[in-house]
């Protein structure tokens, strides 16, 4: 009787060891977390070849075997809701390292990117493309955040992002990108092989048309400055510049253009040019549309080299000019 017990045990105790390495083959198939994983950050959709600057903002902490993660740590200064990042705290993030307040690693500086933008991370970690700039288009970039982390199957995966998107929290309505642009209409004059001509006295009007960038609020260079600078062959009548802004003509006082006690444009001359300095914030996204008219004098030039007028828009870190002959 005790030997048939016995046998019983080792019956059940092989069972149970048999178990034992199913279950530990099973386990052996599930992958550990490592600082050593690796994952690739993009950017898309980028356009104007511009220069894509990298800095790291914070990283993952694992536990003491590396085996495990447990939470990003950033680095001093930089405040952000991991699960809600706003577009205020990414911007704040993005100009307090640009004035240097907040000490971060530079990680990655790539030129004359087209379409993507594209780097791979070791371990947890988290990025601001802090600095997009130099787009032959004239177009604008606003920071953006880029991270890698952990699935809930434990596989890493790093952030692919459009520039064409708009910040999930904060100002929604904010594009991680624009392409603003001006153009020039010259409103009255005669037709010449599909040329604008005019004869001496003749006053010749302008119309520009802007489409504004999209700053975000936190932004700390918002710059938006039209000028034009017109040859001898023109004479420019200062009289004439109204600015059409938000459904109101308005006209300059004290060289100021103001709309309820707010400042629209602050206005300048130089020789034959102006110059309008446009207040981002107070234009309330709402795109001006700048009139004025010259008047073709004694000094024009006849023929097919015309008399220039050129037009300059100045932006964040970006220029273009549009000429007319």
């Amino acid at each position: 009787m005790r030997e048939k017990i016995m046998q019983n045990l080792k019956k059940i105790l092989v069972t149970f060891l048999a178990i034992l390495a199913v279950v530990g083959l099973g386990m052996g198939t599930v992958s550990a977390l490592s600082k050593d994983d690796t994952a690739e950050l993009k950017i898309t959709n980028i356009e104007g070849k511009p220069t894509v600057t990298l800095y790291k903002i914070g990283e993952g902490e694992y536990s003491e075997r590396g085996d495990s993660f447990v939470r990003f740590k950033f680095i001093k200064g930089v405040v952000l809701s991991e699960d809600k990042p706003t577009s205020t705290e990414i911007n704040k993030i993005a100009n307090d390292i640009n004035r240097g307040t907040v000490k971060a690693e530079l990680i990655d500086k790539q030129e004359n990117i087209i379409g993507a933008y594209n780097y791979r991370v070791t371990g947890a970690s988290v990025y601001i493309a802090n600095i997009i700039t130099g787009a032959e288009d004239g177009r604008t970039y606003n920071p953006i955040l880029l991270t890698a982390s952990y699935t809930g199957e434990g596989v890493i995966k790093a952030g692919e992002v459009s520039v064409t998107d708009h910040y999930l929290y904060g100002e929604t309505v904010v594009a991680k990108s624009s392409q603003p642009f001006i153009k020039k209409h010259i409103t009255k004059s005669s037709k010449d092989d599909n040329r604008d001509t005019a004869s001496v006295g003749e006053k010749i009007d302008f119309k520009l048309t802007i489409q504004l960038p999209n700053y975000s609020k936190e932004a700390t260079n918002k710059t938006v400055f039209v000028s034009d600078a017109m040859s001898q062959g023109l004479t420019f009548l200062s009289s004439s510049l109204v600015i059409n802004w938000n459904s109101q003509t308005l006209r300059a006082k004290n060289n100021r253009f103001e709309y309820n006690n707010k400042t629209i444009a602050e206005l300048s001359f130089n020789d034959n040019s102006f110059h309008l300095n446009f207040n981002y914030d107070n234009l309330e996204n709402h795109a001006p549309e700048v009139i004025y008219s010259a008047l073709l004098n004694e000094k024009a030039i006849v023929g097919k080299d015309g008399n220039s007028n050129n037009v300059e828009y100045y932006l964040k870190r970006q220029h273009f000019s549009v000429q007319h002959l």
